[in-house]
């Protein structure tokens, strides 16, 4: 009786050993290793299960494009996150959203690349979203390969009606006590764009992102010859301005972005944006766009590939431009606002459309030719 009993004890206690081998190995099989991770900001269709931000009937927003024509209909829980990951069937894409603003991408990426079920070490990465441009330079429906990420909000303030005579602004960036003294940096050289390379790179601060050069160039290269959409109100809005930028027609372009969480609007403030990037970049980068959430995503992705959690290198920024940053002549800032609805916005489909169409482009190269670009990355 009792060598039956312990033969019983061992069996049971076999059968334990062998759940958790197989619990182990279950668990193993699970880790998710995407070739791409796609990362919106907001989205506002029925199908994402929201009726609408401002009361109207919803529209796509940043993700659904995405999620439609790539088939990622998986839901996966992310730790940590506020949202769910969405995945294709195999794995080889996976979609976020992160925002809205600056602060929530930064907790959602994070959560992402700290949770054991993804392995995102050879992930590439690719964000994506509307933004407004400037009619300098740019046109609504303009898609934009980001070079670089700079922080609009770390500044002093004083009150315009406070301000010293002779000074151009009452908002400047911090660190200084008068605004855009020069020389901007005086204490260490490698804060200075002029001598970053091609690679990923940060100020200091984290103001200020470069993104892998060789990469962003080799997208624009690939994608620059896109034809991209176009419709009767993106011409009426482009018509209204004098800016020989601005009535163009829309293509793939390089530029940088001002990351800002105050939904700014107006000439003077185009005005100091385009100081601002200028002076925040040591005269390297030109301004393109403008959104309020790009400045967290790149803090929280300086911060996993410190400890070797993702690689930094392979991440793209897209921007496509569904607005002009200023009103035409004649209409003031205010009128402007009146005017233009966060939904309405004549460049607002055709820049999701030519996101996708561009961005797709890039993201269908790396996946189904992942054996080429899992250890050389493209454009080297």
């Amino acid at each position: 009786m009792k060598f039956r009993i312990y033969k019983l004890m061992r069996l049971a206690l076999f059968c334990s050993l062998f759940s958790g081998v197989a619990a182990s190995v279950a668990f193993a099989e699970e880790v998710i290793k995407p070739k791409v991770v796609i990362l919106g900001y907001f989205e506002t269709s029925k199908e994402y299960g929201v009726k609408g931000y401002w009361g109207e009937a919803a529209k796509p927003g940043e993700l659904y494009y995405w999620l439609k024509g790539l088939g990622l209909s998986r839901r996966i829980d992310v730790a940590g996150a506020f949202e769910q990951a969405w995945a294709n069937a195999d794995g080889s894409i996976i979609a976020l959203k992160i925002g809205p603003n600056s602060l929530h991408p930064a907790v959602n990426i994070t959560a992402l690349g700290l949770d054991a079920k993804f392995d995102l070490r050879q992930s590439y990465w690719l964000f994506s979203g509307i933004a407004g441009t400037s009619p300098e330079n740019g046109t609504i429906g303009d898609i934009v390969w980001t070079d670089f990420i700079i922080n609009g909000d770390v500044a002093h303030e004083i009150d315009a009606r406070e301000i010293p005579k002779g000074w151009p602004s009452g908002y400047f960036p911090a660190g200084s006590t008068q605004p855009y003294p020069q020389p901007r940096v005086a204490e260490d050289s490698s804060d200075n764009a002029r001598n970053w390379d091609e690679s990923f790179t940060f100020n200091r601060s984290r103001t200020v992102f470069k993104l892998n050069q060789q990469l962003l160039n080799w997208a624009y290269q690939l994608t620059q010859a896109e034809v991209l959409p176009e419709s009767k109100q993106m011409q009426q809005v482009r018509a209204e301005y004098a800016q020989k930028a601005a009535q163009q027609k829309s293509a793939v372009k390089v530029g940088a972005m001002l990351s800002a969480e105050t939904f700014w609007l107006g000439d003077l403030m185009d005005g100091w944006a385009h100081q601002w990037v200028n002076y925040m970049s040591d005269g390297q980068a030109e301004f393109r766009t403008t959104s309020t959430n790009d400045a967290g995503s790149m803090v929280a992705l300086a911060a996993l590939a410190q400890h070797g959690k993702i690689d930094p290198e392979r991440v793209l920024l897209l921007r496509g431009a569904s607005n002009f940053d200023k009103p035409p002549a004649g209409i003031s800032a205010a009128e402007q606002l009146v005017r233009e609805g966060p939904q309405d916005f004549a460049g607002y489909i055709p820049a999701l459309e030519g996101i996708y169409q561009v961005g797709g482009r890039v993201v269908n190269e790396l996946v189904n030719n992942w054996d080429k670009y899992q250890n050389g990355l493209p454009g080297r």
